[in-house]
């Protein structure tokens, strides 16, 4: 079942790359100019969808043998949004009410378990939504109920809601596009957080119908490479490679001013060498998105 996992995954993230990279369109240019100040909003729901896969590999040592471990992860959210207001600038202020949320994770050969999301049910946060797509001022998720992860026994650190948003409002460029324009933008990166966010590199495809909307399709690539020490607890100095690429495809609507749908492929590998052990992890993750007004 897990190979099976592993290459429908895997083909479709070959078809995104052959949509990324094979797209022609040979319509004649016709300007554009999307925004989420656009269509009316009195109320969306949005659900998301998302399996992880993550591969740990431990070479062996001296003293221990080499070890495999998959873990796979279902996790997704079902959303509705309310624009409480349009501002001068373009900009709207946002509510958002949990209907359902979901993680459950299993470990290939071992134990499954689901965390308890039930409290966040009608639980609401606002945050606000600058005009290209940006994402300010998250509020009300830090008075969410505590969620524990019963696979590692832990508390889910409450930002967890804040990245339920991060990635459903690609960044628009503010001016007239066309078929076949690029602009990049920085990704999303929670408010406060002094973490450097991704570039993402936009193209726009073609114009399509897509649920029945008139939408632009909508591609944003990005990749990352990373190298940094960390110190081990018996003290050592511990090497930390990590390499990540992602595709976005986006369907946004010209009249609704949002995106219809999305698909999201993320693929990263991180190798940690310490004085003893060598680590590799690799996580391969897959969104699916749908949006109804």
């Amino acid at each position: 079942m897990m190979k099976r996992t592993s290459k429908a995954a895997w083909i479709l993230w070959c078809g995104m790359v052959s949509v990324a990279f094979g797209q022609k369109d040979a319509t004649p240019k016709e300007t554009f100019r999307p925004s989420y100040a656009a269509g009316d909003w009195t109320r969306l729901s949005i659900r998301q969808d998302w399996v992880y896969q993550t591969d740990v590999k431990t070479a062996a040592t001296e003293k221990t043998a080499a070890t495999e471990t998959r873990v796979i992860q279902n996790m997704g959210y079902e959303l509705v949004f309310r624009s409480l207001s349009r501002n001068a600038d373009g900009s709207r202020d946002m509510e958002v009410e949990y209907r359902r949320k979901w993680r459950a994770t299993s470990r290939e050969g071992g134990t499954s378990a689901a965390a308890a999301y039930e409290p966040v049910v009608g639980k609401k946060k606002t945050f606000r939504l600058l005009a290209d797509g940006t994402i300010e001022e998250v509020k009300g998720h830090e008075s969410f109920p505590e969620i524990v992860d019963p696979s590692t026994g832990k508390a889910i650190d409450r930002v967890d809601f804040v990245y339920d948003i991060g990635h459903l409002f690609p960044k628009l460029p503010g001016k007239p596009i066309s078929i076949g324009s690029t602009w990049e933008a920085p990704g999303f990166v929670e408010p406060g957080s002094s973490r450097q966010p991704s570039v993402y590199r936009y193209q726009v495809l073609n114009r399509i119908k897509k649920n029945g909307e008139d939408c632009l399709r909508i591609l944003a690539t990005t990749s990352r490479n990373q190298k940094r020490d960390s110190t081990a607890p018996n003290g050592t100095t511990v090497q930390i490679d990590n390499t990540s690429a992602e595709i976005v495809v986006y369907y946004f609507s010209l009249e609704r001013g949002m995106m219809v749908a999305k698909s999201h492929s993320w693929q990263g590998e991180s190798i940690s060498r310490g004085e003893a052990q060598v680590v590799n992890t690799k996580t391969l993750a897959m969104y699916e998105c749908t949006v109804t007004f």
